[in-house]
């Protein structure tokens, strides 16, 4: 694995160079970027361990300047249509058809607004990509379409809906289901640890969406509490598909490096159980009040990962069923890692979950239900992180003119990285779901909220 594919381990403005053997060989360059899985709210801090939140690794970019396309694209110019009725109809919509009422988050590569349907008066979130972020490095396009393409054929209870997708000169813009019910890490936060009743609850809402996206072949690449969202009841949804990949044996080095398995992060090649890892740190992460493998530094860190052994604190009761899923979870070797996928049938009757009614788990009152009295008020998204993140990503673009960011380096050597902005990349992007999709969803919203 090359060194290219990294970015971003640690997002505290330190530069930590390259790392050891449990790093990929060529070592890494670490940048001090703002990263945009950092969407959403960040309550006051429950541990030391955690007072920042948790960056996903991207790609490290080799750009050249870029020079913005005066060209003016068309919307729906390959209007893709999804129904679950198999019907094709699906009315034209343009985006000005959606209001910004709201920001939810802020990122490098862009924005997420909570907007309403001027037609219909329905909220939905709004995610903006910047064109001129993405299109410098081919990955990147990659992970943008990839995200599109996955949300677009995917109709699952625990798993974030994509209603439209627009594209025109500047941005890309997803139109999702609104979640107002904040992230699980927000309520994480505030609460420093869950129950195991709570966490179990949870986690088995979590298990049921990430074996729904295995057994269509996609690899998530990217679980941890921060794209965990509750809905209005309470009910977790997995969201934030912008690392999944449909390749089912990955080689690239993505997700968060809390979460991230050792055959990742040591750069071999890597498949479902990567995933199921990081649900394992995820419900230690939830039980524990801070992830089970930390370091002062991403070498320790990595470390730590590739040989620590699981350790849990004697300051929170864990039970021996607990505990045991965890560790089978958390086995070094991807072979030796509990099987799920495979066996998801007799992995639902582990004694962790013993209390859980998976037939009738979407139907149960959730251990927590969010306030979402008004929900155009998005108050389960935290209003100064948001306004931190806003002013850190104007310097930036005074910095850079609203091009790329100073901190990625820039080789003009390398291929596929085009001189100037080519909108031809971009075909393929706009999407519309079917009628029937649509109103089946808001029918459901009102069904439930009876």
């Amino acid at each position: 694995m090359t060194s290219d594919t990294f970015e971003d381990l640690y997002n505290d403005g330190e530069d930590y160079g390259s790392a050891s053997k449990y790093m990929p060989t060529g070592g890494f360059q670490f940048m001090k970027v703002v990263d945009d899985r950092q969407l959403g709210s960040s309550p006051p801090v429950r541990r030391a361990s955690v007072r920042r939140r948790r960056s996903s690794i991207r790609s490290k970019m080799h750009i050249q300047p870029l020079v913005q396309n005066s060209k003016q694209v068309e919307f729906h110019e390959d209007l893709n249509l999804r129904s679950n009725s198999g019907k094709t109809s699906a009315t034209f919509r343009v985006l000005e058809d959606f209001e910004e009422i709201n920001i939810l988050g802020v990122g490098t590569y862009g924005k997420v607004y909570l907007v309403k349907d001027l037609i219909t008066g329905q909220l939905y979130a709004k995610k903006t990509i910047r064109k001129a972020k993405i299109s410098v490095d081919a990955k990147l396009l990659k992970n943008s379409r990839n995200e599109k393409d996955i949300l677009a054929r995917i109709s699952h209870p625990g798993i974030v809906k994509l209603f439209y997708c627009f594209h025109d000169e500047e941005n890309i813009d997803f139109i999702l289901e609104y979640i107002p019910g904040g992230e699980i890490f927000y309520h994480l936060q505030n609460t420093k640890w869950f129950s195991e009743d709570t966490t179990a609850f949870y986690m088995a809402q979590v298990a049921e969406s990430i074996q729904h996206l295995h057994s269509l072949g996609i690899v998530y690449r990217d679980l941890k509490p921060e794209n965990v969202l509750l809905n209005a009841k309470g009910h977790a949804i997995l969201t934030d598909f912008g690392l999944s990949s449909t390749d089912e044996v990955c080689r690239s080095l993505l997700g968060t490096p809390e979460f991230t398995a050792p055959e990742v992060l040591q750069g071999e090649s890597y498949s479902f159980p990567a995933d199921w890892w990081s649900f394992g740190v995820m419900i230690y992460d939830m039980l524990c009040g801070g992830v089970p493998f930390k370091g002062s530094n991403p070498e320790k860190l990595l470390k730590k990962i590739g040989t620590g052994k699981v350790q849990f604190p004697n300051s929170v009761m864990i039970s021996e069923d607990a505990k045991d899923l965890i560790k089978k979870l958390l086995k070094k070797s991807p072979g030796q890692r509990i099987a799920v996928d495979d066996k998801f049938e007799e992995f639902k009757k582990h004694r962790f979950f013993r209390k859980v009614n998976w037939k009738e788990l979407r139907d149960h009152t959730p251990p927590i239900v969010p306030d979402c009295e008004n929900l155009e008020e998005a108050c389960n998204f935290d209003k100064s992180y948001i306004q931190e993140a806003l002013e850190k990503d104007k310097k930036l673009q005074d910095k850079t003119n609203g091009g790329v960011s100073p901190f990625m380096s820039v080789n003009p050597n390398v291929p596929n990285t085009p001189n100037k902005f080519d909108d031809s990349m971009f075909k393929g992007f706009s999407f519309c779901a079917s009628n029937s999709f649509i109103e089946k969803h808001f029918e459901n919203m009102k069904i439930n909220e009876q």
